[in-house]
């Protein structure tokens, strides 16, 4: 990149507000639903290939994760050394997510049983325990066993979670050199453990425990460390482009290797995730780094992008749960084979099923953080004195 469009795309980000992250955000909650409300059957060519575009959906947690190393790093870099930096920056936190978090526990069970669902928070050997939920711990137990329901989907929150607590501290002691060795490290350690659960066959967990998961935060933090402002990522656009090239032929290759866009295969959940969190490593950096006249820029700056990124938070917690209201309300969903009595035909029925839920989930979202979300958002305005320099960004991170 020539310094005259370094120069233009940081002149249109004087205030290092970057509406394309909220369009990144965006895109990693619509590849969530994508997966979570797919319900037609693979049988047929088209569905198969249907499926394997929509089944890299669970990707989009890892775009979350990418994203968040990013932002809390640079946020924690600019903070450091500063009287209050770990208090201010935990208080902060804390009213950015657990006020919905904690409405969603509160709500989640008594809609799950209105619905009939039983296994709205089972784990391994039975229901995993509430204190699990309410520290941040439930990713432990999802990971070794259960089923998927409501409550359980907020198993990389407790990842990002723990991430919070922990790599401040780090932020605190380490110089920007000493941050960088060990984010290598924890990227390589993440990989070494994912092999070593493979062996013996517990690939599953090493999709929902955190030191398994921590190299997609790492990668973004990795990000973060060499860009106190968003102008400085530019430098890395070339790189970035390898790193997506890179990281999509080693996703691809676990692809075809193990025959299906899994998160649960060997070869995905050992290398193929390194190289997702690769991949979106270098689409943060081209969307940030690039000019704003960009294809990518210019994409994730899309109003209905930044709608959803706005939004993702509350659309992510309530999204299944609003899955398994449908699905009631619409029985012939349920069976794969009924499908097709819905609307016609099963394709037109797993659109149709797309845009309700779609829609749904969105007024739900609206509804929470306007009517909810927001009021916790404004009272951070106390804790954002001379004790913290936080990146002014119209979507709170």
């Amino acid at each position: 990149m020539s310094p005259e469009a370094s120069s233009s795309a940081a002149a249109a980000r004087p205030h290092e507000h970057s509406p394309e992250l909220d369009g990144l955000r965006g895109v990693a909650i619509i590849l969530v639903l994508l997966i979570h409300f797919q319900l037609v059957p693979k049988e047929r060519a088209v569905e198969k290939l249907a499926f394997f575009v929509t089944g890299f959906g669970w990707a989009g947690v890892d775009l979350f994760f990418v994203l968040s190393g990013f932002l809390i790093t640079r946020i924690l870099l600019r903070a450091r050394g500063r009287r209050g930096y770990y208090p201010s920056f935990m208080s902060r936190r804390a009213l950015r997510i657990f006020p919905l978090y904690y409405l969603f526990l509160a709500m989640a069970p008594l809609l799950a049983r209105a619905l009939g669902v039983a296994d709205w928070h089972s784990g391994a050997g039975g229901p995993i325990p509430v204190a699990a939920f309410l520290f941040y711990a439930q990713n432990y137990w999802l990971a070794f066993g259960g089923t998927w329901g409501p409550l359980n989907i907020t198993w990389s929150l407790a990842i990002e979670e723990q991430f919070y607590v922990l790599w401040p501290l780090l932020v605190a002691k380490l110089n920007l050199v000493q941050l960088r060795r060990a984010l290598v490290g924890i990227i390589v350690s993440a990989f070494v453990l994912r092999v070593a659960l493979a062996t013996v066959q517990r690939q599953v967990a090493s999709y929902e425990l955190t030191p398994t998961r921590i190299d997609a935060l790492s990668v973004g933090a990795l990000v973060g460390t060499f860009a106190p402002r968003f102008a400085d990522v530019a430098r890395f656009v070339r790189g970035a482009r390898a790193a997506i090239v890179l990281g999509a032929l080693g996703a691809g290759a676990a692809t075809i290797i193990q025959g299906t866009p899994s998160q649960t295969g060997v070869p995905m959940a050992t290398f193929g995730f390194s190289a997702i969190a690769l991949a979106w490593g270098g689409v943060l950096v081209l969307v940030v780094g690039s000019p704003p006249s960009a294809l990518l820029p210019r994409i994730a700056r899309a109003r209905w992008l930044r709608f959803f990124g706005k939004y993702s938070y509350s659309m992510y917690l309530f999204h299944y749960i609003v899955r398994e209201a449908l699905l009631r309300v619409m029985p012939a969903c349920a069976t794969p084979e009924r499908v097709p009595r819905l609307l016609g035909t099963r394709w037109i029925s797993q659109i149709g099923f797309y845009a309700i839920a779609t829609l749904l989930t969105s007024l739900v979202a609206f509804a929470t953080w306007h009517g909810f979300e927001k009021w916790f958002l404004r009272m951070r305005s106390h804790f954002t004195s001379e004790r913290i320099d936080a990146p002014k960004t119209r979507v709170p991170e």
